[in-house]
């Protein structure tokens, strides 16, 4: 087994180190607090709400952060009339890095060539399946996300009511891979389900915040194939392993989830010193020599996953408040990680999200309330949960109708940016029933409907109303139709509510503006073999008529592509 690293080797050495000040804000700076309040929704995208004025959320918080850097937002409890329990007011927090979307000030799009090609080809892929599973599965509860000191509604665990209850939950968390034993896990089965969603890209969360590695790692003990993990004499226990080689035999391109803060190192969080953010416990600038071992033992982290795991596209960079800033100068050197990465990786797609500074190649805005609103040059992904409690597993959880999910990843596509949906598996090591019901209906559409989707760039004018423009290289091009219930952020409260069979079908006539046609005069239906009758009109649009029997029998449902040719 791997050898006992100095970071697993006892976390005694690093105690009596003075604790750093503040719950949050750098130290001797004053904290600032502005309310926003909405209907419902969290800025780190856990849940975002249906009945969230999405455009409102973001143009507030996006004036918010670029007013205030070190903003803290105050959170209160109070009733949602449509989610019972849920926050009346959100928070942002100036350690939290999601939210509205926005452009990073410091975002440099690449200009390698291996990587730019690597981009593009990313960029074909368009929907992506996201995992988060670790031990705390078992809990079901929000990933690692509890053991932070920063309360929020969604790292909420019962009997955790103040910073002494914290520790003592830290104190039984941590013990959460002496019982983690998923003997129902099976990768093929996962790459399968992802497959037949229409996913084609897949991202893993090789190690949480709570600094457990899913990889046979030689840097710590706390990892999955440790003696006294019961899994680790599992054929399958290197996960991180099986699961990247059973999707690439589905063509699946790679992406490595990692969580930069660790906060089991004990040169992260130090044993002994008060837990007050989810920073480092110490004072970086006082403590350079500390700083130092947490980079190494970060760098041969990622070493081992872009040296020892076959091909990976992705390196998708979590926990955005360790930065080079001013502040607080948790600078884990991106450069030489980049360099090294690349070095046994070609190309990578280096992620470090909201860091920026030339190591960012695409922005990834989190959860739906975040997706861009309209079309942008930027490069984009919007992560979000397919269920609407949590990221990793939640018994209880209820997850998003399909035609929501379509909804999204066709305003993704048409905006220039991609969808990367997420499933907690359970304990066992089982992606939960109703998930895969809700994947299997994202795949259904993606077949018939798929060619307007994979492959595809965003044509102006973009969006009109319920239609949403996309275009392949050899010229195809192509309208969306949403329905009311795929389109709901766009369509108000009377109209979503009207009968279903009004929301199921297309309208008798539908326009496509000129510029879309651009000079095309056939228009077909994918999924259908019905002939369609078109008349251009003075201003080179299509009127396409729809006949009523086609309405009543239209191929599939949530959504419905028109393609445009010669």
């Amino acid at each position: 087994m791997p050898h006992r690293s100095k970071e697993a080797a006892g976390r005694s050495s690093v105690d009596g180190l003075p604790a750093r000040s503040g719950a949050g804000a750098p130290a001797g700076r004053p904290r600032k607090h502005v309310w926003i309040t909405l209907s419902g929704g969290d800025v780190a995208g856990r849940p975002d709400h249906r009945r969230t004025q999405v455009k409102a959320l973001a143009l507030s918080l996006f004036l918010v952060a670029t007013a205030a850097p070190h903003l803290t937002i105050a959170q209160t409890q109070g009733g949602n009339k449509d989610r019972p329990g849920m926050p009346q007011a959100i928070v942002a927090d100036g350690e939290g890095y999601a939210g509205a979307y926005r452009a990073s000030r410091t975002y440099t799009p690449p200009t390698d060539s291996a990587v730019l090609a690597k981009l593009d080809a990313w960029r074909d892929r368009k929907f992506g399946f996201f995992v988060h599973w670790g031990p705390y599965s078992q809990w079901g509860i929000d990933a690692s996300w509890p053991m932070s000191p920063v309360k929020k509604s969604w790292n909420v665990v019962s009997g955790v009511r103040s910073n002494e209850d914290r520790d003592a939950f830290r104190k039984e968390y941590v013990k959460l891979p002496l019982t983690f034993n998923p003997v129902k896990f099976d990768p093929d089965r996962w790459a399968q389900i992802a497959a037949d969603a229409g996913t084609r890209y897949f991202v893993f969360t090789t190690k949480h915040h709570d600094g457990f590695s899913m990889w046979d790692t030689k840097t710590t003990d706390y990892r999955i194939t440790a003696p006294n993990v019961p899994y680790h004499a599992n054929p399958n226990a290197d996960i991180v392993k099986v699961l990247f080689d059973a999707f690439r035999k589905k063509s699946f391109m790679i992406g490595a989830y990692f969580s930069k803060p660790d906060w089991h190192t004990p040169t992260f969080w130090v044993p002994g010193q008060p837990v007050l953010t989810r920073h480092t416990t110490y004072d970086v600038k006082a403590h350079p020599e500390l700083w130092a071992r947490f980079k190494a033992f970060t760098h041969a982290q990622i070493d081992e996953l872009v040296s020892g795991y076959g091909p990976v596209d992705i390196l998708w960079l979590d926990g955005g408040w360790v930065r080079p800033d001013a502040a607080e100068n948790e600078d884990i050197d991106m450069p030489a990680i980049a360099a090294n990465a690349r070095s046994k990786q070609p190309g990578l797609l280096v992620v470090d999200r909201t860091v920026g500074h030339g190591y960012e190649d695409y922005l990834t805005p989190e959860g739906t309330a975040s997706m861009p609103q309209e079309y942008t040059t930027d490069i984009w992904e919007a992560c979000t949960p397919l269920g609407q409690q949590s990221w990793g597993f939640n018994p209880d959880d209820t997850y998003r109708p399909v035609s929501e999910i379509v909804g999204y990843l066709v305003k993704a596509t048409a905006r220039n940016g991609a969808l990367l949906l997420n499933v907690g598996p359970d304990g066992n090591g089982e992606i939960p029933p109703a998930a895969v019901e809700r994947l299997h209906g994202i795949g259904a559409w993606l077949k018939v409907n798929g060619e307007a989707i994979y492959a595809t760039r965003p044509l102006a004018p973009y969006e009109r109303g319920n239609l949403f423009f996309t275009q392949k290289r050899g010229g195809e091009r192509y309208a969306i139709w949403l329905s009311a219930k795929s389109n709901w952020e766009s369509t108000p409260k009377k109209i979503r509510a009207k009968d279903a069979a009004t929301d199921s079908t297309l309208p008798a006539t539908l326009t496509i503006p000129a510029d879309v046609a651009a000079g095309r005069g056939k228009v077909a239906l994918l999924g259908s073999r019905q002939s369609l009758k078109v008349t251009k009109g003075a201003a080179g649009e299509l009127v396409v008529a729809i006949p009523g029997s086609l309405r009543k029998k239209l191929p599939g449902e949530h959504a419905w592509t028109f393609k445009i040719s010669r």
